[in-house]
């Protein structure tokens, strides 16, 4: 048996320092990596899209129905912005009475300067509070509301996440 070259040993050596490093990136991210990272697949009951531990990011479907929303009530630079997935039965604004109460639906709300108008182009009504009840199946709108003053404050209603808004492909 031949005894190995200094230049042998030397590259055995790098291979096994590549590799040991390659397996602690590995492990490193798989340890940092939430475990709610990835939404649960489920065919009943869509979930949210969530990522990482900060917060929880909207789907892009849903941030175009916001986008259109906005536009639509003339203010598309809300002072701030909200976002939700529960259940008709825990709609704090009373805006979903007739709905199943076991259905859910994504919510937004937003504080800005809104105004909606008839089909003609008339001023129907203003407000300050937009909150928009979409379902979750079909992603129409299915509820809405706008009003001067709202009945909650969206910053205490544990299921709503602040909204940042932009529009990705989904």
């Amino acid at each position: 048996m031949t005894r190995p070259t200094k230049r042998g040993v030397w590259q055995v050596v790098t291979v096994i320092l590549l590799a040991a490093a390659t397996a602690g990136v590995v492990a490193i991210n798989d340890m940092t990596q939430s475990p709610r990272s990835v939404a649960p697949a489920t065919a009943a009951k869509p979930s949210p899209q969530l990522v990482g531990e900060e917060g929880a990011a909207a789907p892009s479907w849903l941030m175009k129905t916001a986008v259109s929303a906005l536009s639509a009530k003339r203010d598309t630079t809300p002072s701030s912005a909200y976002w939700g997935y529960a259940s008709a039965s825990e709609d704090p604004w009373g805006i979903l009475k007739a709905a199943d109460p076991d259905e859910s639906f994504y919510w937004l709300v937003f504080k800005g300067d809104f105004h909606s108008f008839t089909a003609s182009g008339n001023a129907a009504s203003n407000g300050r509070w937009l909150v928009l009840a979409v379902d979750a199946a079909d992603r129409s709108v299915a509820a809405s509301a706008l009003s001067a003053q709202t009945k909650v404050d969206p910053a205490i209603v544990s299921w709503l996440h602040p909204l940042a808004l932009t529009v990705g492909e989904e």
